[in-house]
């Protein structure tokens, strides 16, 4: 390092000298530079190299300086991402650690420690979305393995899940009716309650991954799990086959192509609920609110509606044939194109629905309210509208071919003398100024009016 600098400085110190002497010896004797010239340029050339040298040094200490730069910053780097893997390592480690943990408190005795178990699947849930469905497939297996007919008596779920005095209330309320055991309104335990909920929760966050749901079905099948709270719940596709959601709250519940197919729903809310092309075929749904519900092309084949509410629904394109809608509420019910040939609709209130182009064949319409309804081109040909009330209901479009409307009501409905002399007419009011007898038929068997 000495050496170097005595080294520079003396080539410094030297080369303009001999650049002096060589200037000097190429000039002309007239211009030859006197002494103090000379000494003047000899000055001025240690100057500039000075200067050149200042320069470069300068570069050079900056391209130094550039490079430990970007050496340092590709150890940075590296030691940055040794950090990251480190670090994720760790978390899926200690992930790993409170998966198998919660599972080992699902296990418990204690319903407390289950219930803890529960909401620390779906904590995990919140900070490690991969394990979304594993979380669901495990609360799903552990409702099925607590409540499921498969493995337990039904006797003894009562016993779990109802007081002795809940129990016998019931019984004595309908011992002199038959009754279903399973209409019995026993309660959920709260483990399953905190189960059903996170996974309705959980069902929610893929609501936008149609390609997954297709192929993750939550199955809660042959399950008891009556009034349950799944209100605003996301199980799309799941499968509910035989189970029992009496009394359950499932408004604003979303269950697209679920299968329900032979549930038990007596009683439950399910207002603005979504079962576009669910199975529930049948399922027993007495008393039922599905007010504002949306059952398009839903299937309902049997299905028991007895005093259910399906006002303001859409049931578009629904299949309900041999279905038993006595008593229930249809009043401005959407019912294009639906299919309820042969089903049971005594007592139905159907003020102002729309059953344009409905097929109700052989239906049993005794002593319904279609006042206003809309029975544009449907069918309803060997239909029983005994007693019914049709007032403001345009008949003109349809075939009565065979219709019972003994004691009926078209005082105020719109028909032709011409699509009545199909229809059976015993008792039955008719507009004014009709030449019709509305006694024609009376004495004769509906069923073999011919005779």
């Amino acid at each position: 390092m000495a050496f170097s600098t005595f080294a520079s400085s003396f080539l410094i110190w030297k080369i303009p000298e001999a650049e002096g002497q060589r200037v000097q010896s190429e000039l002309p004797t007239a211009d030859k530079m006197s002494a103090k010239e000379q000494a003047e340029f000899v000055d001025s050339q240690r100057n500039t190299l000075v200067s050149g040298v200042g320069t470069v040094a300068t570069i050079a200490g900056g391209i130094v300086l550039i490079l430990n730069f970007v050496l340092a910053r590709q150890r940075l780097n590296i030691d940055v991402e040794k950090i990251t893997d480190d670090r994720k390592l760790s978390e899926a480690r200690l992930t790993a650690e409170r998966f198998s943990k919660a599972i080992e408190q699902l296990g418990d005795s204690n319903i407390h420690i289950r219930i803890g178990g529960i909401y620390s699947l779906e904590q995990l849930v919140e900070s490690s979305i991969s394990y979304q469905w594993t979380v669901i497939e495990v609360l799903s297996a552990f409702i099925r393995e607590t409540v499921s007919r498969e493995n337990e008596d039904y006797e003894a779920l009562k016993m779990i899940y109802a007081s002795e005095q809940e129990i016998e209330e019931f019984e004595y309320v309908n011992s002199d009716s038959n009754y279903d055991p399973l209409s019995i309104p026993i309660k959920t335990a709260a483990d399953i309650q905190a189960a059903l909920a996170v996974i309705g929760h959980l069902g929610r966050r893929s609501i936008q991954d149609i390609e997954r749901l297709e192929i993750k079905r939550v199955n809660l099948s042959l399950t008891d799990i009556p009034s349950v709270n799944l209100t605003f719940a996301h199980l799309n596709n799941a499968d509910l086959i035989m189970s029992s959601l009496t009394d359950s709250a499932l408004d604003h519940a979303r269950l697209h192509r679920a299968n329900l197919s032979r549930s038990y729903l007596c009683r439950a809310t399910m207002r603005y609920t979504v079962l576009k092309e669910a199975n529930l075929r049948g399922c027993r749904m007495q008393e039922v609110d599905l007010t504002n519900a949306n059952l398009v092309e839903a299937d309902l084949r049997k299905t028991t509606l007895h005093h259910a509410d399906l006002s303001y629904a859409n049931l578009k394109d629904t299949l309900l044939t041999d279905a038993d809608l006595t008593s229930a509420r249809l009043v401005c019910t959407n019912l294009e194109d639906a299919n309820l040939d042969c089903a049971d609709l005594s007592k139905t209130l159907l003020r102002r629905a729309n059953l344009t182009r409905v097929l109700m064949n052989e239906a049993n319409l005794t002593r319904s309210n279609m006042y206003a309804a809309n029975l544009r081109n449907a069918q309803i040909v060997g239909s029983d509208l005994s007693y019914a009330d049709l007032n403001k209901v345009d008949l003109r479009s349809i075939s009565l071919t065979d219709v019972n409307l003994s004691s009926a009501d078209l005082s105020g409905a719109t028909v032709t003398e011409e699509s009545l002399r199909e229809a059976f007419l015993c008792n039955t009011r008719l507009p004014e100024g009709m030449l019709i007898n509305p006694d024609r038929d009376c004495g004769k068997d509906w069923k073999n009016k011919g005779s």
